[in-house]
């Protein structure tokens, strides 16, 4: 759905949240709604940068009493070299998603692995069948604004 709306309404898909009525933001504009109705938001790499670049409307003040005074659960998709722009206390309150973008990875089985260095001996690693596997299909659910 990014792409076709600034922002949208669908049942999450990838994740915690799996399953649960979502407000999704691809773009901050003037016309994005403050307190949205939805039990979750999800605001994608390119609002991310917004954030980041202090070219949204909204700010991180606004996301921070989002997330601890109205208790609304907010996930923010980041690829690498985002997090680190990140306020601390927002990286405390958000569930962030690490997104990479990596062609090959439709090539592998479901017992071959993926490994995430972030420094010399430090990685993560998991096994590609205890990840989900989304498809083009799972955002059928998704209705623009």
């Amino acid at each position: 759905m990014l792409g076709i709306k600034d922002y949208w309404y669908g049942k999450e898909c990838e994740g915690r949240f799996t399953d649960i009525m979502t407000f999704f933001i691809g773009n901050f504009t003037p016309e994005t709604p403050k307190r949205p109705d939805a039990p979750h938001i999800y605001i994608c790499t390119p609002a991310t940068r917004q954030l980041i670049d202090r070219t949204s409307p909204l700010d991180w003040d606004w996301l921070l009493n989002l997330m601890i005074v109205q208790e609304v659960p907010v996930t923010i998709e980041v690829q690498p070299g985002m997090l680190k722009h990140i306020p601390a206390m927002v990286r405390v309150y958000a569930h962030i998603m690490f997104m990479m973008e990596a062609e090959d990875a439709s090539l592998l089985k479901e017992n071959d692995s993926i490994k995430v260095l972030y420094a010399d001996y430090s990685l993560y690693c998991t096994s590609i069948q205890n990840m989900q596997h989304v498809t083009p299909d799972d955002y059928k659910f998704d209705r623009a604004l």
